[in-house]
């Protein structure tokens, strides 16, 4: 996963940047709680590689021992059914994509295409009913504003990462995105970090759609939650 950046969207949508103190990167005192998949869900669709490989070890593993026991007809057995289970766990996996997964790559998406100032590509990924919450903007901009603000970016941004993605969907079937991000705007000396996040509509056969932006901590910006 993952993953462009929403450090770009709160130094550009929200205008936190022009508030950080540069050099001061410390860790948001907390952050909210966000729904996580299981782990089985993560390793067996997510990262099917990890326990396809394992099934495929045990399997060579337990040939080696009873080869050495000389049962040659069983070795072949276990070689062969460790690798079959192997490669159907990484199938498995590689042929499903998650909602998790989607919400990460439609996060990527969005992040790049503010950090591109494309409005038009913004504004497919919003919903229409969509705002975005600042200290700039505490009853919310609508769609229309957030993409006039991206449209129109006050900083230039010469890089964007994204560091790290929580979340997944909670018991209402909404996505909700944590986002740690690392952002280089033009002429400024140091990189800002930021926690943003991102609740999306999430449905089978459409893509995900951003329902809330909202920044929960700039690095040396108090006037966001956690600052």
């Amino acid at each position: 996963m993952s993953t462009g950046v929403l450090s770009v969207v709160s130094v550009r949508l929200l205008d936190a940047a022009g508030a950080c103190v540069l050099g001061q990167v410390i860790d948001p005192p907390q952050l909210p709680e966000v729904p996580e998949p299981a782990l089985w869900s993560v390793w067996l669709l997510e990262q099917p590689m990890w326990p396809a490989a394992a099934l495929a070890v045990v399997g060579l593993v337990v040939a080696s021992v009873l080869l050495g026991r000389g049962k040659a007809a069983h070795a072949g057995i276990a070689a062969l059914a460790g690798l079959v289970l192997g490669g159907g766990v990484f199938v498995l996996g590689s042929a499903i994509t998650t909602d998790r997964e989607r919400l990460v790559q439609a996060t990527a998406a969005l992040v790049d295409a503010v950090a591109r100032s494309d409005g038009p590509a913004t504004r497919a990924m919003l919903e229409d009913s969509a705002r975005l919450y600042s200290r700039l903007s505490p009853t919310g901009w609508d769609a229309d504003q957030i993409v006039l603000e991206v449209s129109q970016p006050r900083f230039p941004i010469t890089s964007h990462t994204i560091k790290e993605t929580r979340g997944g969907v909670d018991d209402r079937g909404v996505g909700r995105i944590l986002v740690r991000v690392l952002v280089e705007v033009e002429g400024w000396n140091a990189p800002v970090p930021a926690w943003l996040r991102v609740d999306w509509r999430i449905e089978d056969g459409t893509p995900p759609r951003v329902l809330v932006i909202e920044p929960i901590w700039v690095s040396g910006d108090n006037s966001v939650r956690g600052g």
